[in-house]
């Protein structure tokens, strides 16, 4: 799914600013065996199950006024393409998936997979097909994946699941789930109230906070991020690193970034009313073809944790791809006392 020839063509693709060398498509086999069995209403899916798929509904749609991406899960996905879904199983070999279309439930056979049954499988279920993302297709769809953990990782925070474990396969992850036997109706209403407000923006128009109110940014404990390294079974392989806006730079570790640099980077963002970027750089050194795809795939889940925690009305958290290594490489090496940074992926945050 992911090795480290995707990865130098992402970083080739990101500092030229051009397709020099495409990464390669992986297929869809666990996708391809798949077919459609019957519609399920969603009265007659059991309560663990309609939970479970929880961060695979659809919330709302957007208005097309202010993006054409209209599409909102508890994720995101560039472009809304979510080519990366989830499915539970419901037996060895029947999963369901919501319809994006109904309240109603999918069903599909796996024909060729003998399924765990009351697992969850994270599935890439169509190749990201543009010719403008050509060199980070792949780069995408492991982060989006990520991002669908970072769900399930922020509910188990809240005492609704147990992560049991993970399991990366040919095109798809396993992930082993079961329900905490006491829930807490008020960890069920934060997390369904985070995942509707999740908010990249207004994708026409300016990145701008109109009211002028400032809120604290949630970062993520170093306890939180030790336990993503322990889950997918690699050391850490990543730095973090947030800038926090203090009204007239970006500021992280006394290291200061003025505003004309994040505006050039970011012309789509009014960075004066800001309230933080956070790069996720790789250790460069940390990294080979064993713990690559991990190590992307935890890029997406600090995101995505980043972002439900500071998921509030009006709030906006907006993942970038756009980071341009050679523009941000000088910066997070001195930040964090080493040579070996690759900056590789962001996220916009400014609480309206």
């Amino acid at each position: 799914m992911y090795s480290i020839s995707d990865l130098y063509k992402d970083v080739l693709f990101c500092n030229s600013g051009e397709n020099l060398s495409n990464q390669m498509f992986y297929g869809c086999f666990f996708s391809d065996q798949l077919s459609f069995s019957r519609f399920v209403n969603k009265s007659s899916v059991n309560e663990n199950a309609r939970l479970l798929l929880l961060p695979a509904t659809i919330t709302h749609y957007a208005d097309l006024s202010k993006t054409p991406y209209t599409l909102h899960k508890s994720y995101p996905s560039a472009r809304s393409f979510y080519t990366m879904n989830i499915f539970y199983s419901i037996s060895t070999s029947e999963l369901i998936t919501p319809d994006i279309y109904s309240d109603d439930f999918l069903v599909f056979k796996s024909n060729k997979i003998q399924l765990k049954i009351n697992t969850l499988y994270i599935v890439k279920t169509s190749e990201v097909e543009n010719n403008n993302y050509s060199s980070i297709h792949n780069s995408l769809q492991i982060l989006e994946a990520g991002h669908i953990i970072g769900s399930y990782l922020r509910m188990q925070a809240l005492g609704i699941l147990n992560i049991l474990d993970i399991q990366t396969k040919n095109g798809y992850i396993e992930l082993g789930v079961s329900i905490c036997s006491k829930l807490d109706k008020t960890s069920l209403n934060i997390i369904e109230h985070e995942f509707d407000n999740r908010s990249s923006g207004d994708y026409y128009g300016i990145l701008a906070n109109y009211s002028g109110k400032t809120k604290k940014f949630s970062s993520l404990s170093t306890e939180m991020v030790d336990e993503i390294s322990h889950l997918l079974n690699i050391n850490n392989t990543l730095a973090i690193n947030t800038f926090l806006n203090d009204g007239f730079n970006y500021i992280s570790d006394q290291k200061n970034i003025n505003y004309s640099f994040i505006q050039k980077e970011y012309p789509f963002w009014d960075v004066s009313s800001g309230q933080a970027i956070t790069i996720i750089s790789i250790k460069l050194d940390s990294i080979n073809e064993n713990n690559v795809l991990p190590t992307i795939l935890m890029a997406g889940i600090i995101n995505q944790l980043l972002i439900l925690k500071n998921s509030a009305t009006g709030n906006i958290n907006r993942p970038v791809k756009q980071v341009i290594p050679n523009k941000w490489e000088s910066i997070i090496c001195e930040v964090n006392n080493r040579k070996d940074m690759l900056p590789f992926y962001g996220l916009i945050s400014l609480f309206d």
